[in-house]
Formats: structure tokens, C-alpha cells, sequence
């Protein structure tokens, strides 16, 4: 966004043009042609930010379909790349879940060995310690 912002705002420094001429030519508030310019117009929605930029661009004399080209282009990519990442934190929370579980059967494991063990000695050493003399 921001680059497309820069842009916007050499082609019409380039043409000497101030904001309320290009508000007066484009019906579109000075704000937020500021706000385009500077890449902070992500509050708006995508529609209506194209549509600033295509009309904002061809009255400053830029190729709006270019330039919307690249925006779209780039907007692909960014949401690529949090998709990459996403599958990362999704991999990570897999592997924290197997980690966990695998942690309780070692747990339960290692205790029925414990008492196996504990009921084994006791049958076996039982009879010596705990039967009558006879």
C-alpha cells in the first residue's frame, strides 16, 4: 500500500497539485487521499481503496491498472506468507499436543511397570516374610 501511496504522491507533486485540487477533481476527501498516499489507508475496504486508487491515479496521470496490478500481486503474496506461517503455528501446536500425550503414556506407563513390579515382589518375597512359621 505504501508504495502505491509514493507513487501517487510524486505523479502529483510531479504535477504540482495540491490536495483540494485533486478533491475537487475526484470528489475524494483530502484526508484520506493523505492517508493513501502515506500506506495508511488500511482501514479502508479493499473495494473502495481501489477505487480511490484507480480515479486518484488517472488524474495525477498514472496507470491505474498497473498500479492496481501490483497491489493485488503483492496483497497475494503477503497472504502467502501468513498462510506459511500459520501452517508453522499449526505444525507447532501439533507437535506440543503429541509432545503432551506422549508425556502421559510414558507417565502411565512407567507407573503400571512400578506397581507391577511392587505386586511381583510382594508375590514373590510375600510367602517368605508374611506366612506363618511352620
Amino acid at each position: 500500500m505504501k508504495e502505491i501511496g509514493e507513487k501517487i504522491r510524486e505523479a502529483r507533486m510531479a504535477r504540482r497539485m495540491k490536495y483540494e485540487t485533486l478533491h475537487k477533481r475526484t470528489k475524494i476527501a483530502v484526508r484520506t487521499i493523505q492517508e493513501i498516499e502515506e500506506g495508511k489507508a488500511g482501514h479502508l475496504p479493499k473495494p473502495y481503496f481501489m477505487a480511490f486508487v484507480r480515479t486518484i491515479a488517472k488524474e495525477v496521470g498514472l496507470d491505474a491498472e498497473a498500479l492496481l496490478r501490483a497491489y493485488t500481486s503483492r496483497q497475494k503474496r503477503m497472504q502467502e506468507k501468513r498462510e506459511d506461517v500459520q501452517d508453522v503455528s499449526n505444525v507447532r501446536g501439533k507437535l506440543t499436543d503429541f509432545l503432551e500425550r506422549r508425556k502421559k503414556v510414558i507417565l502411565i506407563s512407567g507407573m503400571g511397570i512400578f506397581f507391577g513390579v511392587l505386586i511381583v515382589l510382594y508375590v514373590w518375597y510375600g510367602r517368605t516374610y508374611f506366612s506363618e512359621p511352620g
